[in-house]
């Protein structure tokens, strides 16, 4: 990872902290989260 995925996950950190009441918008976090982690496999 580099800095320009540090910056999405400051994104995602921030968004779902700001509205952590709201299920669509961790439901969309979450999202995010997964597609990122998908361009970094654990195991090749």
């Amino acid at each position: 990872m580099a800095e320009e995925e540090m910056k999405e996950i400051g994104d995602i950190i921030y968004t779902y902290i700001s509205n952590r009441k709201s299920e669509k918008v961790k439901a969309f976090c979450r999202k995010r989260v997964a597609e990122l982690c998908d361009g970094f496999p654990l195991y090749k």
